[in-house]
């Protein structure tokens, strides 16, 4: 096999001491990283079969983006004014910092007292938006906050010209709900929603649960006013960040948190809903304080999320921001076949599955060359159709797709053969003792057709190796197309496979199949000669036998309808590999490892154990 490499699609064929690049062995070292040397690198490999090319990797430089795109530096931050941010005792404040673009994305530190900040610490906590979150907010945090910008890769660190100063607002205020009301505040609140104010506001069914403190949501704000101390003043919540409604991308498996901070005196109880349902059901989501974390998205964690904060105080739903969260997924590719086999002058169809959001864009190559629609090729996103196979239609064909993040390929090697070469099973199959044979007896049961037996290779009895006339002239009806494969191409079984197939089309304008025709070998220097099947077009499962433990082994099957031997699937598989004998201890040794209370043994009282040895497990058990 040989390889080489692709710089945005110009190939690198050996290496390049002026542009600063070295490749020895297949391996492509980039000595000078520079505007030259940045960009989409693809390896391709070079068999006999074809050629295939990787997927791209996409090599820039860690810089900020701004008119110096290739300085390695950070850019300083954006001159700005001192902000003075004010918050209610108790609650919580939000210190933004403006980050620098750079690349990969600066990571943020915080001057704290005199101290920098690079973690979350008692109270202060730095999100990943560079956001610092402080807790339960007092005096003692009041103060001068200042941010900085730290590159990972070049180290280099930019301090934000200008400062933060917090202030903690003291307040005469409701106590908080949450806390309970007091005991004689308690029993007040009572009297009033029992006396003749409660029945006035229609409140005199509201009572305290075990002497228990009162929900916000069933206690009116004017009665909270009513019950506050002299001087006291309620605020209604509000929510301080985020600002405005944000719309949030992340890929797919990567973690996401949703920041919401709410104010208000009594400091209020955040809820959160997704696409208009309490996320108290979705088993996904967990909470730090207000916000909301999901350790690892998927798709379905896509939509809109709201955060409301409520403190019993001004009209309900009045503080809500909305999220709107798309997750991101890489391309998956899947192709129904690894190699097909096409007749000369048949045409040929590779459909690819390809899933991602955003949709990606797909690409097709033949021996690691992108394809261009053409009178004889017919491209689309999901399919690849060859009309007129010939000889120079052979190769490795690649379903290549891409978006925003992440690309992905699948492959299929592609073969012709002479016109008037195909398989005839009956007349070519030589009699083997391994083969398995469908028997004679009770066509209908599955069971018995699909085992085998030890003997000659005999037609089964629902086929009828005889010509079949097609309805017309012959010439017209098109031959079966290759059979989906359903199999994996491993198995944990050491002397057995299951072969699980599907017809490509039932049905149709097609002829319909009248048997399959399935051979197996194993992979060898001087590989053995087929063991040939034939299956009833009723059947879609064989299982092959008498298997060599540990070994690669390859099939090839067939549909055949009245024009004759369809087109080829191929598929190769591996055995299981037969299990080393276990050792185990003896029962006083398995308890003396289960109880480390039992104290450490020295070697020579392990070596006064008795050991016994287990056999293997036969693996068609079960």
């Amino acid at each position: 096999m040989n390889t080489t490499w692709r710089l945005n699609g110009r190939e690198l064929n050996s290496s390049d001491d002026a542009l600063g690049i070295l490749i020895t062995r297949g391996t492509l070292v980039i000595t000078t990283l520079d505007n030259h040397t940045v960009g989409r690198y693809q390896c391709v490999a070079r068999m006999p079969a074809g050629a295939v090319a990787s997927v791209p990797a996409s090599v820039t430089l860690a810089n900020p983006a701004g008119p110096c795109p290739l300085s390695a530096d950070l850019q300083d931050f954006k001159l700005d004014v001192q902000h003075v941010i004010e918050v209610d005792e108790g609650n919580t404040a939000v210190i933004a910092c403006h980050l620098p673009e750079s690349h990969p994305k600066a990571q943020v530190r915080y001057s704290v007292k005199q101290e920098w900040l690079e973690a979350s610490r008692d109270n202060y906590l730095i999100m990943p938006s560079g956001n610092l979150q402080i807790v339960n907010a007092s005096q003692e945090d009041e103060g001068m906050y200042k941010c900085a910008a730290y590159n990972p890769v070049t180290q280099e660190v930019k301090t934000s010209g200008s400062s933060d100063r917090l202030r903690v607002r003291r307040k005469g205020r409701v106590s908080p709900i949450e806390g309970g009301l007091g005991v004689q505040r308690s029993k007040l609140l009572t009297r009033v929603l029992q006396g003749s104010l409660g029945r006035l506001l229609g409140l005199g069914r509201l009572k305290q649960a075990g002497g228990g403190p009162l929900h916000p949501s069933l206690v009116p704000h004017a009665v909270l006013l009513l019950l506050a101390p002299p001087g006291s003043t309620a605020e209604a919540a509000r929510i301080i960040y985020p600002p405005e409604a944000q719309t949030i991308v992340v890929t797919k498996g990567q973690s996401l948190i949703l920041e919401c901070v709410a104010s208000g005196i009594p400091p209020p109880r955040v809820t959160w809903a997704k696409d208009g349902s309490s996320v108290a059901s979705y088993n996904k989501t967990r909470f730090l304080l207000s916000n909301l974390l999901i350790d690892t998205t998927s798709e379905e964690d896509s939509g809109t999320y709201r955060c409301m904060a409520d403190n019993g105080v001004g009209e309900p739903g009045a503080a809500v921001i909305l999220y709107n969260v798309q997750v991101f997924e890489p391309p998956e590719v899947t192709m129904e076949l690894s190699q097909l086999v096409i007749p000369w002058g048949q045409s040929a169809k590779l459909t690819c599955e390809v899933r991602g959001n955003p949709p990606p864009t797909v690409l097709w190559l033949r021996n690691a060359v992108p394809l261009t629609s053409s009178q004889r090729l017919r491209l689309s996103r999901r399919a690849l159709r060859v009309v007129s196979m010939g000889p120079e239609d052979e190769g490795v064909y690649q379903c290549m797709a891409e978006n925003e993040v992440g690309s992905a390929h699948a492959v299929v090697q592609l073969r012709t053969t002479r016109p008037g070469t195909t398989l005839r099973p009956w007349r070519d199959a030589q009699p083997d003792t391994t083969t398995p044979r469908t028997p004679r007896s009770r066509p209908g049961s599955p069971d018995q057709m699909l085992k085998g037996h030890p003997g000659p290779l005999r037609p089964p009895v629902l086929v009828q190796p005889a010509s079949t006339q097609c309805p017309g002239e012959q010439g017209q009806v098109a031959p079966a197309e290759a059979p989906v494969i359903l199999s994996s191409p491993r198995t944990s079984k050491t002397d057995s496979y299951e072969l699980v197939w599907r017809p490509r089309h039932e049905g149709g304008s097609r002829a319909p199949i009248l048997y399959y025709v399935v051979k197996h070998r194993k992979v060898t220097n001087s590989s053995d000669e087929w063991t040939i099947s034939g299956i009833p077009a009723s059947q879609h499962r064989l299982t092959l036998t008498r298997l060599d433990p540990g070994s690669l082994y390859e099939v090839e099957m067939a549909a055949y309808n009245c024009a004759g031997e369809g087109q080829t699937a191929m598929v190769t598989f591996r055995t299981g590999r037969r299990p080393k004998p276990e050792i185990i201890a003896s029962k006083e040794q398995q308890i003396q490892r289960d109880d480390p209370g039992a104290g450490p043994q020295s070697s020579s009282q392990l070596d006064h154990g008795r050991l016994s040895r287990k056999p293997p497990a036969d693996p068609r058990a079960g």
